[in-house]
């Protein structure tokens, strides 16, 4: 008998969300980036795209707080430092 696989890895979660977030389901989206984040702390990415989807429900604070903690593991990202200067403008 053979039983189905599930893949969990860092890339497949950030594209479920992704496609959740398309689907305008955002609310689960941000569920499943804070649970691949969870396992897999060292990732810029998810930090990435967590700020990109709170920026995008108009959540500054926590889009802030997502790019910063990206750019903490990614220091040379410069989409991220241009999102913290968008944001810090808008101060």
């Amino acid at each position: 008998m053979t039983f189905g696989r599930y893949n969990f890895g860092e890339w497949e979660i950030s594209e479920l969300a992704r496609r959740l977030e398309e689907a305008g389901k955002r609310d689960a989206a941000i569920a499943m980036l804070e649970l691949n984040g969870e396992f897999n702390p060292k990732s810029a990415a998810i930090d990435v795209q967590l700020g990109e989807l709170h920026r995008a429900s108009g959540d500054r604070d926590k889009a802030l707080a997502r790019y910063r903690a990206a750019l903490v593991k990614e220091p040379e990202n410069a989409m991220v430092k241009r999102r913290l200067e968008e944001l810090d403008k808008k101060n």
